[in-house]
Protein backbone atom coordinates (compact mmCIF):
# COMPACT_ATOMS: atom_id res chain seq x y z
CA UNK A 1 0.00 0.00 0.00
CA UNK A 2 2.58 2.26 0.80
CA UNK A 3 4.73 2.23 -2.34
CA UNK A 4 0.82 2.20 -4.42
CA UNK A 5 0.06 5.64 -2.87
CA UNK A 6 4.13 7.21 -3.68
CA UNK A 7 2.91 5.63 -7.32
CA UNK A 8 -0.04 7.95 -7.19
CA UNK A 9 1.45 10.78 -5.44
CA UNK A 10 4.43 10.98 -8.55
CA UNK A 11 2.51 10.63 -11.30
CA UNK A 12 0.03 12.81 -10.39
CA UNK A 13 -0.17 16.30 -11.58
CA UNK A 14 -1.07 18.25 -8.45
CA UNK A 15 0.82 16.49 -6.00
CA UNK A 16 -0.20 18.49 -2.99
CA UNK A 17 -4.19 17.35 -3.92
CA UNK A 18 -3.11 14.00 -4.52
CA UNK A 19 -1.16 14.35 -1.02
CA UNK A 20 -3.86 15.45 0.37
CA UNK A 21 -6.54 12.82 -0.82
CA UNK A 22 -4.04 10.15 0.56
CA UNK A 23 -3.55 11.73 4.14
CA UNK A 24 -7.57 12.25 4.07
CA UNK A 25 -8.18 8.77 3.06
CA UNK A 26 -6.70 7.65 6.46
CA UNK A 27 -9.80 9.03 8.07
CA UNK A 28 -11.66 6.18 7.66
CA UNK A 29 -9.45 3.92 8.97
CA UNK A 30 -8.69 6.02 11.67
CA UNK A 31 -12.45 5.89 12.92
CA UNK A 32 -12.66 2.29 12.59
CA UNK A 33 -9.52 1.31 15.31
CA UNK A 34 -10.86 3.91 17.29
CA UNK A 35 -14.63 2.18 17.46
CA UNK A 36 -12.76 -1.52 18.27
CA UNK A 37 -10.34 -0.38 20.29
CA UNK A 38 -11.23 2.79 21.64
CA UNK A 39 -9.45 6.00 22.34
CA UNK A 40 -5.69 6.32 22.89
CA UNK A 41 -4.47 6.10 26.82
CA UNK A 42 -3.24 9.81 27.74
CA UNK A 43 -0.14 8.96 28.32
CA UNK A 44 0.83 8.20 24.85
CA UNK A 45 -0.50 11.40 23.38
CA UNK A 46 2.98 13.03 23.33
CA UNK A 47 4.09 9.88 21.57
CA UNK A 48 1.54 10.28 19.35
CA UNK A 49 1.67 14.18 18.70
CA UNK A 50 5.82 13.12 17.76
CA UNK A 51 4.98 10.34 15.55
CA UNK A 52 2.32 12.67 13.57
CA UNK A 53 4.87 15.51 13.62
CA UNK A 54 7.36 13.21 11.98
CA UNK A 55 5.41 11.89 9.38
CA UNK A 56 4.25 15.12 8.47
CA UNK A 57 7.35 16.47 7.99
CA UNK A 58 7.89 13.04 5.78
CA UNK A 59 5.62 13.78 3.77
CA UNK A 60 7.00 17.31 3.25
CA UNK A 61 10.05 15.48 1.72
CA UNK A 62 8.29 13.30 -0.58
CA UNK A 63 6.47 16.58 -1.74
CA UNK A 64 9.75 18.38 -2.36
CA UNK A 65 11.75 15.35 -3.34
CA UNK A 66 9.24 14.12 -6.11
CA UNK A 67 9.72 17.93 -7.87
CA UNK A 68 13.15 16.82 -8.66
CA UNK A 69 13.58 12.93 -8.87
CA UNK A 70 11.82 9.58 -10.02
CA UNK A 71 10.02 7.22 -8.26
CA UNK A 72 12.49 4.65 -8.60
CA UNK A 73 14.89 6.97 -7.08
CA UNK A 74 13.10 8.87 -4.15
CA UNK A 75 10.68 5.94 -3.13
CA UNK A 76 14.04 3.79 -1.66
CA UNK A 77 15.81 6.62 -0.37
CA UNK A 78 12.81 7.93 1.66
CA UNK A 79 12.58 4.38 2.59
CA UNK A 80 15.93 3.25 3.57
CA UNK A 81 16.55 6.91 5.16
CA UNK A 82 14.07 6.05 7.81
CA UNK A 83 15.74 3.07 9.69
CA UNK A 84 18.97 4.92 9.79
CA UNK A 85 17.46 7.87 11.33
CA UNK A 86 15.50 6.05 14.09
CA UNK A 87 18.73 3.63 14.43
CA UNK A 88 21.29 7.26 14.81
CA UNK A 89 18.38 9.10 16.99
CA UNK A 90 18.11 5.75 19.57
CA UNK A 91 22.09 5.57 20.09
CA UNK A 92 22.14 9.22 21.01
CA UNK A 93 19.05 8.97 23.52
Amino acid sequence: MHALWNFILRGSEDKLLSMTSVVLGHIPFALIGILVFGLPNLNGLSYILASALLHFFYQIFLLSAYKFGELSEIYPIARGLSPLLIITISFVL
